[in-house]
């Protein structure tokens, strides 16, 4: 178990939450994922946006899974 404290986004996190995931490669210089998942929380919306580092011969597939139900 850890001393950290629980971030708030992942306080609130549930089987309801959307993900909305932002691709690219590289990805590590993405700053909009912590603005958008803060503008949805402040509107309301159970939702987190995430980086995914994706190669661009795996988008198809990601994508593909990303929309599986």
């Amino acid at each position: 178990m850890s001393n950290h404290p629980m971030p708030e986004t992942a306080a609130r996190l549930s089987g309801a939450t959307r993900l909305f995931p932002i691709i690219g490669d590289p990805i590590a210089h993405v700053q909009s994922p912590e603005w958008l998942t803060r503008t949805f929380a402040g509107r309301g919306h159970d939702g987190i946006c995430v980086p995914l580092q994706v190669p661009s011969g795996a988008v198809d597939t990601v994508v593909a899974e990303c929309d599986a139900d």
